[in-house]
């Protein structure tokens, strides 16, 4: 009797933490952080302003005089301009909506509303994009959180797999930029960071976030930092 008596005790306390554990992973997995107050749906479909009149002309004129020059993004305008790109977006069975990018002087977060299966997951991003000393753009990838769980490795390992799979079925070009991108993301893989805007190749040479606000310095191609 005694030792029945001790199963029962031992199953019922199995359970209960069981159900503790549980629940404690539902609610990280649920929890909405408090800094995400993403802006409504743009109502309109007309295309936003802030890109196409205010970061863009900057971006292009500095290319054309192949100069150097700094670009000050806002983290309203850049919001604005997210929310109206066309949302939501759908991938791999989810839905994605609410975006939100935030500006402080730890980095850059992107955040958003995943819907799986009815129920809605709030997704960070975090990342402190840099130039490194011999010139090479990283984005030091630092969280990949699910509510207030994060799961970065095992994010990584996933999304490793789907961009696997995708290139499988393509011919994908290693000088693509996004490819740059995803690598640098996935695995750490700094790169150079050089664009071409019509004739004219720019690279980013300094990237400093700060409260509200990213500002980024660009410079002509064969522009090499300490030299004139």
């Amino acid at each position: 009797m005694k030792k029945r008596r001790r199963m029962r005790l031992f199953l019922l306390i199995d359970l209960g933490v069981s159900l503790t554990l549980t629940t404690i992973l539902v609610l990280l997995l649920l929890h909405r952080p408090a800094s995400y107050n993403p802006a409504k749906p743009a109502e309109t479909k007309e295309v936003n302003q802030y890109w196409t009149h205010v970061v863009w002309p900057q971006i292009y004129n500095g290319a054309q005089q192949q100069k150097p020059f700094e670009v000050e993004i806002t983290e309203e305008g850049i919001n604005q301009a997210i929310t109206a790109s066309g949302w939501p977006k759908v991938s791999e069975g989810a839905v994605f909506t609410a975006p939100q990018v935030i500006f402080t002087t730890d980095g850059v977060s992107l955040m958003g509303t995943a819907t799986i299966e009815n129920v809605d997951f709030v997704v960070t991003i975090r990342g402190k994009p840099a130039i490194e000393p011999n010139g090479l753009l990283s984005l030091n990838l630092s969280a990949f959180k699910v509510g207030a769980l994060n799961v970065t490795p095992l994010a990584k390992v996933i999304a490793r797999k789907m961009y696997a799979q995708r290139l499988s079925k393509v011919e994908a070009n290693p000088d693509d930029i996004n490819i740059k991108i995803l690598n640098s993301l996935l695995d750490g893989k700094p790169f150079e960071p050089v664009f071409t805007i019509e004739d004219k190749k720019i690279k980013i040479v300094g990237v400093e976030a700060g409260e509200g606000k990213i500002a980024i310095k660009f410079a002509a191609a064969g522009f090499q930092r300490g030299k004139k």
